[in-house]
């Protein structure tokens, strides 16, 4: 008898932690994000800083496929500014063109 109120007690545990987990992960994965990537209207604008300009890339790498070559002095929106999981990748817009800028080219301006 005792083992099988044992057996209970580790069970009633167990739904717990599971119980606990997704509610945790609901609100991590489910929660509305204070921060929109695509939300053009909240973008940073910025400059290419850059002597001979920067490829705007396909891919956040520098073996992904360049799409334009953006020149110095060149602005564009920055619509990403998440380097944690880029490294320093920045994901940016040039004259309607989206893609991946290393983050080094680009000087932010203040938002106008």
């Amino acid at each position: 008898m005792k083992d099988w109120n044992y057996i209970r007690r580790i069970k009633r545990r167990a739904n717990f932690l599971l119980l606990l987990n997704i509610v945790l992960v609901a609100i991590l994965f489910l929660a509305p994000s204070s921060k929109s990537s695509s939300d053009e209207s909240s973008s940073l604008s910025a400059t290419i800083n850059a002597k001979r300009g920067v490829k705007l890339r396909v891919e956040p790498n520098v073996s992904s496929k360049d799409i334009v070559t953006i020149p110095p002095d060149a602005r564009v929106s920055i619509l990403s500014t998440d380097t944690v999981l880029t490294n320093k990748w920045v994901r940016v817009k040039f004259n309607k063109t989206i893609g991946w800028v290393w983050g080094d080219y680009i000087k932010i301006k203040n938002k106008e």
